[in-house]
């Protein structure tokens, strides 16, 4: 950390040392109060003292300044940070929820956040500090209660933008932790793939009515007043009675279960039913898994499978660059693909514990995965079943075609033991 930073640091403190002349002393008496303010002025002094003569590039003198800021940072009363948020160049909604969110109960990450937004030089800064202040806020049930109850139903809430209203990707969220004080919820959510990290922070009032978002796209913030949009969060359990999915509707929830949750509410939301029990052949698929079972497949031995037939099934409305798909003979699966190669192909079945990934390949002269995705069509004449070619495909259809597959298999093996008995 550079000289002139620490300086900053404890003008900062200085700062908030001499606010407390005009401010309310609050719970503190007034010998109280001049004690600390005492000991702190001390341990400025001192500091400034010595920060030219500590060597800026040693490891240990860099730790012993920054235990002894947070040291000064913890004798302050907390009443003192309401006047360092006021000090904030920022947004006044943010200042707002960082006022409200102050309690005497705050972690010192909360207050070290107040006093390095206080500092901070540009906008980024000041949006990464309120993220910090915020996570260490975290006040939800359901944050706590996570690994022994799951996530409680009256804590999830989903935001629809499928309009684009909030200027942010064109789907549906799945919201479960939340900071409440005062006149604010803050909830986070983040999203990752293999190119890019999205964290956003929306912020509601008690209603649940959206009125700003910071958000985090690979590092680089935002913040966004839409509170004239009328967006407001609902309850999942509406969500789930408004599309038929009352059976769905439970007390508390595991990872795995929420996660397949956005899989029926978007296959409700989807509407594609199969027109007379066909699938259309462009719509069908198959998934070759290699005999040495390939990096991005993983499984048990007795759950493996050397063909997976798959079709689409409908948008993936929680990421508005998927497809969902569908396992023909492994409901459970679930199973997201887009089109460019920005998510690859995920495949997640939590009872069969079968996982794959696929991505393009951007190496020069790696053979590209997305080879082991076939159209139906295109794999039948590959194998030399070119008379088994349709335009539409029912069940019965694809059960022809499995079986044909499981049947070569099998002589395979029987000529195998056949041989090696000789």
């Amino acid at each position: 950390m550079k000289k002139e930073n620490i300086k900053q640091i404890l003008s900062a403190l200085v700062l908030a040392l001499t606010l407390t002349n005009t401010a309310p002393v609050y719970a503190y008496s007034d010998s109280k109060l001049a004690n600390i303010e005492e000991d702190v002025e001390e341990a400025i002094c001192k500091e400034l003292n010595t920060i030219d003569k500590l060597d800026e590039d040693d490891l240990a003198a860099s730790y012993e300044r920054s235990r002894r800021i947070q040291k000064l940072i913890s004798k302050m009363p907390y009443e003192l940070y309401y006047d360092l948020v006021d000090e904030i160049n920022t947004y006044d909604t943010l200042k707002s929820v960082m006022k409200d969110f102050i309690d005497k109960d705050m972690y010192d990450a909360a207050k070290e956040a107040i006093v390095y937004a206080n500092i901070a030089q540009t906008k980024q800064e000041i949006l990464d500090n309120f993220m910090v202040f915020c996570d260490s806020r975290n006040n939800s049930p359901s944050y706590e209660e996570t690994s022994e109850n799951g996530y409680l139903l009256d804590n999830l809430k989903v935001l629809d933008n499928r309009l684009g209203s909030l200027g942010i990707g064109n789907s549906l969220y799945m919201l479960d932790s939340c900071s409440q004080y005062g006149n604010y919820r803050v909830y986070d959510y983040i999203s990752s793939s293999r190119n890019t990290i999205e964290l956003y922070y929306f912020i509601t009032d008690l209603e649940d009515n959206v009125i700003a978002i910071v958000s985090s796209i690979d590092n680089k913030n935002d913040y966004k007043y839409v509170k004239d949009r009328g967006v407001r969060l609902s309850s999942l359990e509406s969500v789930l009675k408004e599309n038929n999915l009352d059976g769905e509707i439970k007390d508390a929830y595991t990872y795995e279960e929420k996660n397949g949750l956005t899989f029926k509410i978007s296959e409700a939301l989807g509407d594609e039913s199969l027109a007379n029990n066909k699938i259309k052949s462009e719509d069908l698929y198959i998934i070759k898994v290699d005999e040495e079972r390939p990096n991005w497949y993983s499984a048990y031995d007795d759950q493996a499978e050397d063909l997976y037939f798959i079709t689409y099934a409908c948008p993936y409305q929680f990421n508005d660059g998927l497809h969902v798909f569908k396992d023909l003979y492994n409901p459970d699966a679930l199973i997201t693909a887009d089109e460019n190669g920005t998510y690859g192909f995920n495949y997640r079945n939590d009872v069969t514990e079968v996982r794959m990934e696929l991505y393009p390949s951007y190496e020069e002269g790696v053979e590209n995965e997305f080879g082991n995705i076939m159209n139906i069509n295109d794999y039948l004449n590959s194998v030399g079943l070119s008379d088994l070619v349709k335009d539409e495909y029912t069940m019965d259809d694809i059960d022809v075609i499995r079986n044909i597959k499981v049947t070569k298999v099998a002589k395979q093996s029987a000529y195998i033991l056949k041989k090696a008995d000789k």
